[in-house]
């Protein structure tokens, strides 16, 4: 019953076990681990996984564990040291289960280093538009209100030599005469030009 049902089956179940992990494993150079499998029997004596861990106790607490563990750390290093360098040499009671290629392990770094973020792309300089450029429109020099003359009829100096301002209309109108008052300041027209036409006045040029 034990060679040809149970063990049999215990093996097959550590086999699927191992390769439905085997992605997520570490996968280091020069290193090993143990692991300790928990399994039961059911009525019909089918082995049933329970669970695997990962740091199995190896303390002899039992007359069974007090032979059996000093056994299997015996036959550990024989299969990690003597086999390393003789294929031949004597695993003890450990026996090949399973056979398969395994791709060399990267190095290991204790840390998955990924990088997450997008392509940052270098935005090109807009070009700039020059305007031609063009002569500014010309404007005559100011001259300060001080020496602008505000009618011909007011007092002007002999030395005064600039434009002499006065009213346009009342300008063109003969019969409007600039009167000033007793400072000598300008009072409005009385008649316009604009209100002579109104009267009826007629005028010669």
């Amino acid at each position: 019953m034990w060679d040809d049902y149970i063990y049999p089956g215990i093996k097959q179940s550590l086999i699927g076990a191992m390769l439905a992990c085997q992605e997520s494993m570490d996968k280091r150079q020069n290193s090993f681990e143990l692991y300790g499998a928990d399994f039961m029997l059911a009525a019909d004596f089918t082995p049933w996984l329970i669970e695997i861990n990962s740091s199995p106790d190896l303390a002899p607490t039992t007359s069974v564990t007090a032979r059996l563990c000093p056994q299997c750390l015996e036959d550990v290093i024989k299969v990690v040291l003597d086999r390393r360098y003789d294929p031949n040499a004597d695993t003890g009671t450990f026996e090949l289960a399973y056979r398969q290629i395994v791709p060399k392990a990267p190095a290991y770094f204790g840390l998955t280093l990924s990088i997450n973020g997008k392509k940052i792309y270098q935005k090109k300089p807009k070009e700039r538009r020059v305007e031609p450029q063009t002569d500014p429109p010309y404007l005559p020099p100011k001259i300060p209100s001080s020496e602008f003359i505000l009618d011909k009829d007011q007092a002007v100096p002999s030395e005064y030599k600039g434009p002499i301002i006065t009213d346009f209309m009342s300008w063109l109108n003969p019969f409007d005469k600039l009167q000033t008052d007793h400072k000598d300041l300008l009072l409005p027209s009385k008649d316009s030009i604009t209100d002579a036409w109104k009267k009826g006045k007629k005028f010669r040029y």
